[in-house]
Order: structure tokens, then C-alpha cells, then sequence
């Protein structure tokens, strides 16, 4: 096993299409005959005080297999570790890191070995990592996926993340040489830091003392492929990772409110900019576009906002366009760039529908027209369409005017559904049906009395706003408005009315419907937002918390003061709007704002309980 790097990192990436970068970069300059342009780096540490074997094998311990220095094969250096199982049943053959270095509690931490299998069967690997107390206690083993690697297939890099749970001072790596299959066999380890960064190159490796018995320092730069030559990307999608020199990210996507319509989800990033390469004015850039002769970092280009899971699963946070670069020269200080994002909502309010005669269809056929027409054509790959209920009208009264602004129309329609139209995390449009009872169950529990998902603020209102016991709906074409009155909530909270008065719904009895459904006589409190901290979070739970997006449904339970009535409270809510707050002092934050949802059980004949079609049970 030569190299197996525990390296202390972050779980975040925020990456930016360059579309021209020269990062290929004019990296050779025949008259000065020196490496030139902007030459990215990235140092990292490696915890592991023996990873090479280029000396001896100490500090690493065995269970069910002996060890061996060897010089035969080796995938970096000269030598490597030989693990030679000591049964051919025994699946708990393995080696382990023993001297535990030191750890801290919520830092993520990524293991990585490369695996040579060298004799016996076919049969997986495993790769752990093991969280200890300052007395040695075990606290928890983080455990990566088990890899099938075949006899003499080549070298298989094993890697694991994993966030380091509280009280957490030490930890080790542990890697298995045969969960399955036994055999008397062999395996060759090997490889630090090798490919820790794709498409870079290991330029510097350094032990902080003595090599082979102590922690060591590696420098990664660009694959030396790229010297000696001058490339600009083709303007097609390409990411470069500018997470490194930012200090806060916030996110806002969705709304506060189920009367609210949904617009542009927004990103906002701070970058510090020590060497001045993101100035739109320099030409010497990595990121100048000398072809055309302008900036190729600019605005509309795509950006990305991700985090890796603890089993290092790339989920995506906020995916959409860069809108405007605010740069901010502070004099005698470091100059910052202030990025305004938002997502494709955005380009919909932007764009503008020429003249077109509809036809009488549901209101997600109407959707999809709308995206597939020319002056449009958002991409299909990037849509979530679900069926309508509502049926729109087609006549000559409901024609699309030109000019017509696209999202401004498709709120339109949404208004007509009442269900949800939005920009999901991962970059695809959503349309979902009227929002009525769900057969959905909660995917995340918050509680505040210590069990599941912990939280620390939570939103509750009761007010008049919430009351509508008037409606008025009137559907294009029609002198006739569809009116439901609710007399006994106006008698109590006086006339509060919602009127809509260009309805796309196609005839008077579904804007009754629609009237009817707008009704909310009666205000009762509910919770309408919910705040949490990944530092009170486990690996788990963040995991979990991360990606819950808009229409999730999920469970707030709140404790009250001793002596009240009733103790606590639970209630089933749907998420309708979220922010996240990503900075360097107070990691990351996320509030969740939410609307009353009915969950039902689905029906199961027979069941006492469950086997009545009711108000609490439906068909699945």
C-alpha cells in the first residue's frame, strides 16, 4: 500500500463555467524558457506518518494476515505494502493505520489507498475509517463501499469521506482484503495522493521530519501534458472549482408563502481576489479569452454550487447563471468579487413568446408548449413536468398575445393549477399538480427535545393575512365571475377577498372550483419556518438536510413550557422556500420555509385502522 492519505478537507465545491480559460494556459515561454501564465497549485497534508513503505512497514497493524515489504510492485516510488491473508476462510483479514493521528470533531476526512490484487480470488475490498475519544475510545466506523477488484486487473484506487463525529480526537484508516470470497491470498498497496486532483500533477512531495516516519506535504500542479502549448476551450461547458477563495455563499430559492408565485432562485458568492485574475481588465488572465479578446469568466455563465455526501455522493445545491460580476478594488486591502447568480428562471423572464393560438388541454400540455416553442426551447433534459388536474382554455380569447413575457405566462398557469412551478436544486424546471393531501410521508423529522433532527429557530404565525372567505375568479372570455363566499368567516374577520380576473381555466365551473379552493376562512397558527445548523447535525443528519428541496414534505415538533396543554406539537408541512448560508465562521445554515400539508395513510384492506377510505386514508 504505498501512500494512504487521511487529508482534513471540506465537502463543498462552487465551480464556474470558464467556457474560453486558458488553464491549458500559455504554460511554456520559449524566449524566457520558463513556465509561464498562471500555473494552479494545491497543498494538501497527509496524516499518515508511514504511507510510501519506501522504508518499512511500521505503524501499520494486522488481524488474520501478515505483512511484507516489497519491491516488485509498486504503483508510486519503489516499494510497496504486501498483505498475505493468513486463512482461507477468514473475511476479517485486514491491516489498520495504528498510531490514530489526530482528529477533529465535524471536520470531514478522506482516506484514500491504492489496491493491487494480487493473487487468490476475485473478491472485495474495504476501506474504513475509524473516530476515536481522547481516551481511545471507539466512538463510530465510517465505511466505504466494498470494491471488487480482480486478480492481476491493476491498480484500484479505494477512497472514503467522512465527517468526524463529536468528541472525535483520533482516527485511523482500516482497509479489508477479503469481504467476500476468501482465499489464501495476496494484495499490494501503493499510491499517495496520485489522482487526488484530475487532470494535476504530483510536482512536490515533503515530509514535514523524517521521511516515511512522519506527516508529509504534497504539491499538486496542471498535468504536464499541457506544457508547451496554448489552449482555449471550445466555449462548451467547463468547470473550474473557485471554491477556495470564498468566504460566504448564500443561497435563496422557492417562496415564503403557498399564495406567493415563484421566481428567480438567487445565488450570492464573495471571492477574494489575492492575484488578480478574475479583474475582467487582465488580459494576462487564466481566464481571458485573448481569441476574441474578452473576459471569459462574464456574465451568463453557468455555475454550480455542490456538496459531497459522507459517502462522497455529489449532490447539488444551486445550479443556474452568473447575472453580474461586482468587483470591489479596496485600496491598501485584498480586492473582492461579489457574484450575482441566478437560476433559469431568469432566462424565462428574459425571453418573450411571439403570437400563438393554444389549444383547450391540461395545464402541464400547456407548459410543455410553452417550453418546446422556438423562441424558447428550453432544454427537455431539464424538465420535471408532472400531470395537471385543470383543463385551460383554447379559444380564441386565451390566444398568447405577442410579446408576452414566457415566465410571466407560465405563472399564469401555475396561478390556474395552484400547484408549483419551479427551479429544482440540480437545474431542472418542476410543475406539480394542485397542492391538496399528500400520500407522501415526511422525509425529515426536526424535533427540539433532542431526538431526530435537531433545530434552532422556528418561525410560528397566526394573523389575519392568512384569511380569504371571499374568492372571485373570472376565466378569460367570461363577463360572468365565479364567486364562494365563506358568511360566517366574514361575519368574524370581515370581508377579505382574492380575486383573479384573466383566469386560464376553461369554463365557469372550474373557476368555481378554483374559488372554492382559494377559500381559507378560518387563520389557525401553524409553523412557517424552520432553522437549522450543520454543528449541531450528525454526518447523517446533514446528509439528509442538505438536499431537501421545495415541495419535501417534513415534521416539526415543538416542546413547550411545563404546566401547558398541550406539551408539544407536531405538524406535517411542506417545504415551499429555502436559504442556505455557507461561511468560513459558522459553517452552514439553512431556513426552511413551509405551508400546511394534509399526509395520508394509504389504505390497507383489512386494517382496522387503515382499511376505511377516509378523511385520513386514500388510495395509494
Amino acid at each position: 500500500m504505498a501512500g494512504v492519505a487521511v487529508v482534513a478537507s471540506g465537502n463543498y465545491d462552487l465551480e464556474i463555467d470558464t467556457g474560453f480559460v486558458q488553464d491549458a494556459f500559455l504554460l511554456d515561454d520559449a524566449v524566457a524558457g520558463i513556465l509561464s501564465g498562471y500555473t494552479t497549485t494545491a497543498t494538501r497534508t497527509n496524516l499518515v506518518t508511514n504511507p510510501n513503505f519506501e522504508t518499512d512497514t511500521t505503524t501499520w497493524a494486522v488481524a488474520s494476515c501478515t505483512l511484507a515489504r516489497i519491491t516488485t510492485n509498486d504503483y508510486i516510488g519503489t516499494a510497496s505494502l504486501q498483505m498475505t491473508s493468513a486463512s482461507a476462510v477468514d473475511t476479517a483479514a485486514r491491516t489498520a493505520y495504528e498510531p490514530n493521528s489526530a482528529a477533529t470533531a465535524s471536520l470531514s476526512y478522506t482516506a484514500s489507498a491504492y489496491v493491487y490484487n494480487s493473487a487468490g480470488n476475485n473478491r472485495q475490498h474495504r476501506m474504513s475509517l475509524r473516530f476515536f475519544t481522547s481516551g481511545g475510545a471507539l466512538i463510530s466506523t465510517a465505511t466505504g463501499i466494498d470494491t471488487t477488484i480482480n486478480v492481476g486487473a491493476g491498480w484500484t484506487r479505494l477512497t472514503l469521506t467522512a465527517t468526524a463525529p463529536a468528541t472525535t480526537a483520533t482516527a485511523d484508516i482500516v482497509i479489508s482484503m477479503q469481504i467476500n470470497n476468501p482465499s489464501l491470498s495476496n494484495i499490494t498497496l501503493d499510491g499517495t495522493y496520485a489522482d487526488t486532483y484530475t487532470g494535476y500533477t504530483l510536482t512536490e512531495q515533503a515530509w514535514n521530519g523524517t521521511a516515511d516516519a512522519s506527516t508529509s506535504t504534497a504539491t499538486w500542479g496542471l498535468n504536464s501534458s499541457l506544457i508547451t502549448s496554448t489552449y482555449v476551450l471550445d466555449g462548451t461547458t467547463q468547470y473550474v472549482s473557485v471554491l477556495d477563495g470564498i468566504n460566504q455563499v448564500f443561497v435563496r430559492r422557492g417562496r415564503r408563502d403557498q399564495g406567493d408565485q415563484f421566481g428567480a432562485g438567487t445565488m450570492t458568492f464573495v471571492m477574494l481576489d489575492t492575484d488578480g485574475i478574475f479583474m475582467p481588465f487582465d488580459e494576462n488572465s487564466p481566464f481571458y479569452n485573448t481569441a476574441e479578446a474578452k473576459p471569459g469568466l462574464a456574465p451568463m455563465r453557468s455555475v454550480r454550487l455542490s456538496r459531497y455526501s459522507a459517502t462522497n455522493v455529489k449532490e447539488y445545491l444551486f445550479v443556474g447563471k452568473i447575472v453580474n460580476f461586482d468587483y470591489n478594488f479596496a485600496l491598501g486591502g485584498l480586492d473582492t468579487v461579489t457574484v450575482f447568480c441566478a437560476d433559469d428562471f431568469y432566462l424565462l423572464s428574459q425571453t418573450y413568446l411571439d403570437e400563438y393560438n393554444v389549444s383547450e388541454e391540461l395545464s402541464s400540455v400547456r407548459v410543455s408548449a410553452i417550453l418546446d416553442r422556438p423562441e424558447v426551447a428550453f432544454p427537455v433534459a431539464n424538465r420535471s413536468i408532472g400531470t395537471g388536474t385543470q383543463t385551460l382554455g383554447g379559444d380564441a380569447a386565451f390566444t398568447i398575445a405577442q410579446g408576452t413575457n414566457v415566465l410571466g405566462y407560465l405563472a399564469q398557469v401555475n396561478e390556474a393549477e395552484q400547484g408549483r412551478l419551479y427551479m429544482s436544486r440540480d437545474g431542472d424546471i418542476v410543475f406539480e399538480p394542485r397542492i391538496g393531501t399528500t400520500l407522501d410521508a415526511s422525509v425529515a423529522d426536526f424535533h427540539d427535545d433532542g431526538t431526530n433532527i435537531p433545530y434552532n429557530g422556528v418561525g410560528i404565525t397566526f394573523e389575519a393575512d392568512q384569511v380569504v372567505n371571499r374568492a372571485v375568479v373570472q376565466h378569460l372570455g367570461s363577463n360572468n365571475p365565479q364567486i364562494a363566499d365563506d358568511a360566517g368567516s366574514q361575519a368574524t374577520y370581515f370581508i377579505q377577498t382574492y380575486s383573479i380576473t384573466n383566469s386560464l381555466l376553461h369554463n365557469d365551473t372550474a373557476a368555481l372550483e378554483l374559488a372554492t379552493y382559494l377559500l381559507d376562512p378560518n387563520p389557525e397558527p401553524r409553523y412557517t419556518s424552520l432553522a437549522t445548523g450543520f454543528p449541531l447535525l450528525s454526518s447523517a443528519q446533514r446528509d439528509t438536510v442538505a438536499i431537501l428541496d421545495i415541495s419535501d414534505t417534513i415534521t416539526i415538533e415543538k416542546s413547550f413550557a411545563p404546566g401547558t396543554s398541550p406539551a408539544s406539537l407536531a405538524q406535517n408541512l411542506s417545504i415551499e422556500g429555502i436559504e442556505h448560508t455557507i461561511n468560513v465562521n459558522n459553517g452552514h445554515s439553512v431556513t426552511y420555509y413551509t405551508s400546511p400539508v394534509i399526509v395520508l395513510n394509504e389504505l390497507i384492506l383489512d386494517d382496522p385502522s387503515f382499511g376505511i377510505i377516509s378523511a385520513d386514508n386514500g388510495l395509494g
